[in-house]
């Protein structure tokens, strides 16, 4: 367990590298119980105590973010004013304290956001241009093998031609001379068709397999930036409902706070189970990437070795370039190719000067084959860069060891950190204090409310005083209550009988 999470052992080949265990991917073993990918030929068992390992932690966080959203109301209750506080400065302090743990919030959403989102663009485009890389590579490869399917068939009729060339009695010399080569020749164009047919396949499949990757890609920046926007936008509505409640309960006239203030705020429970809900899928895919990472090159080599054979072609790639086991038989046949190559330029400059002087069309028929024999060692050499290790490992490097092992998971594993604080801290501590804040404005509303009704019947009843001593008095007779009982204290002087009344007494 140790020796995996740090360095791979030692390998054989001097471009192979180790994997070296970041920390995002120590704290996700961590929390996965070390759990590694299993190869293959795995058991039942382990596969079990693998999806077991790294589904604990998911669920444990899944679970955590329900209880959070069930009993945020009762939670949010302690936050609660034991009596109502009428006074203005108390919604103002309140309305301070939304502020600072909105913008607190905020601070986190925004620090979370932009390492994860930083990390993860890096994490694509990285891909992204490999994925590119690999295809001109593949396009490149199909182009060289036809190039010296081509031209090695043009040489082999050039050599033929060299015959041609001599004198009838010493053509049987010439043909066995030639015998050779030409063998040797057909030989390597065989194997030369063999590798065209297949890599002609491969840029379609490629393709096919850039655009799954790539909507992999999609799903796992969408995973981590989807929570984000959808606190976002619940510290936004929460903010602006919060103003616009405030405004709203300023003056003689002011309203207590809507429903919608309300609703905006009640609705903060589902956000966390949605946050909750994210966090745990992007702590699941960050898991097993890094179970991924304990082993690599293992794991990676035991599916073309349990589903093609351990001694299939695929499997000797696979381990040439992860692990520097055995050799590459392309490789071998190239190098070989390239030397029988060699020898026969070699030969034709060491035996042109005596052969010319026998055969009169020599010079004609060299110069035409010199010119092959160079295009099909620049092919060769071209090919033996193209699948040298140099070449190969690097997208093996970069893939997995750099982005998958790295920027991925530090990407995701900040993600869920993020979220974590953000689900469990921020929202429910904003719900709180947003709530403290409209009940502060509604014990104020309900104060002017009552302070108004107070008004209203003292009003009243002075009205109804006025009109029983105005009919006593002067006129001798109850006035009928309407207009004068509903009308307000400052609207009596408008009435000439009352003013008389007035006056005479």
């Amino acid at each position: 367990q140790a020796s995996n999470l740090g360095l791979s052992p030692a390998m054989a080949a001097e471009w192979v590298h180790g994997t070296v265990a970041t920390e995002a991917v120590q704290v996700l073993q961590q929390l996965s119980n070390h759990a590694a990918l299993p190869t293959l030929g795995s058991s039942p068992g382990a596969w079990c105590y693998f999806a077991v390992s790294i589904l604990t932690a998911p669920m444990m966080l899944l679970f955590i973010g329900a209880l959070v959203a069930v009993f945020e109301s009762p939670l949010s209750s302690c936050c609660q004013p034991r009596r109502s506080v009428a006074a203005p400065s108390a919604s103002k302090a309140a309305f301070r304290r939304l502020l600072a743990v909105w913008a607190l919030a905020l601070a986190v959403l925004g620090a979370g956001a932009t390492i994860a989102c930083i990390e993860g663009f890096a994490s694509y485009k990285m891909f992204a241009s490999d994925v590119h890389r690999s295809l001109d590579d593949l396009h490149r490869a199909d182009y060289l093998a036809s190039s010296i399917n081509e031209t090695g068939t043009l040489a082999l009729g050039s050599i033929a031609g060299l015959v041609q060339s001599c004198p009838k009695d010493a053509q049987p010399f010439m043909e066995e001379a030639i015998k050779s080569p030409l063998h040797t020749g057909r030989k390597y164009l065989k194997l030369a068709a063999d590798y065209s047919a297949i890599i002609s396949k491969l840029p379609a499949r490629a393709q096919v397999v850039q655009s799954y990757l790539e909507l992999t890609g999609s799903a796992i920046l969408a995973l981590t930036v989807l929570p984000f926007l959808l606190v976002f936008a619940a510290l936004l509505a929460v903010g602006f409902v919060a103003f616009v409640s405030l405004r709203q309960s300023k003056g003689i006239r002011g309203r207590r706070p809507s429903r919608l203030a309300s609703c905006c705020v009640a609705l903060i429970p589902s956000v966390v189970l949605c946050v909750s809900g994210f966090a745990a899928m992007n702590l699941l895919v960050a898991s097993s990437a890094a179970a991924v990472c304990v082993a690599p090159s293992t794991t990676l080599l035991s599916y073309p070795g349990h589903s093609l054979g351990f001694k299939s072609t695929a499997y000797n790639v696979t381990s040439y370039y992860l692990e520097g086991r055995d050799d590459l038989k392309a490789s071998a046949s190239l190098a070989k190719a390239s030397v029988l190559l060699s020898e026969l330029v070699g030969h034709l400059e060491e035996y042109s000067q005596d052969l010319k002087q026998l055969c009169d069309g020599w010079d004609a028929a060299v110069s035409a084959l010199k010119p092959q024999l160079q295009s099909l060692q620049d092919s060769v050499a071209q090919c033996q860069l193209l699948i040298s290790p140099k070449n190969i490992y690097p997208y093996w490097e970069v893939t997995i060891h750099e982005n998958l092992c790295g920027a991925a998971t530090w990407s995701m594993s900040i993600a869920v950190l993020a979220q974590v604080i953000l689900a469990f801290f921020c929202l429910p501590l904003v719900a709180a204090v947003a709530k403290n804040l409209l009940a502060h404005l509604g014990a104020e509303a309900q104060s002017r409310e009552l302070a108004l009704e107070q008004r209203w019947a003292w009003k009243t009843k002075s009205s109804q005083d006025l009109e029983e001593g105005v009919s006593e008095v002067v006129l001798g007779r109850p006035l009928p209550s309407s207009p004068v009982a509903v009308r307000a204290q400052d609207d009596l002087p408008v009435i000439p009988s009352v003013i008389e009344a007035e006056r005479s007494i």
